[in-house]
């Protein structure tokens, strides 16, 4: 696996918001692959159609960190 997490913390919010979703997309889609249980899956496909139908709601990670992490 080849990839440069400095380089990917320095894309623009919105390419790694189609990441995210992307990722999230291939785990819900195979959960076979994945060993998730199935609601979970369930859940990820769920919540990546609704990001797909309404892309600009939500809260940024960094507010979300904010809040929730120490």
């Amino acid at each position: 696996m080849s990839y440069n997490i400095k380089e990917l913390i320095a894309l623009p919010e919105q390419d790694k918001k189609e990441i995210i979703a992307d990722l999230m997309e291939s785990i819900a889609l195979h959960p076979e692959n994945n060993n998730l249980p199935k609601w979970k899956a369930d859940l990820y496909k769920e919540r990546l159609a609704y990001y797909k139908t309404n892309p600009t709601e939500g809260v940024e990670w960094e507010e979300l960190r904010k809040k929730y992490l120490p």
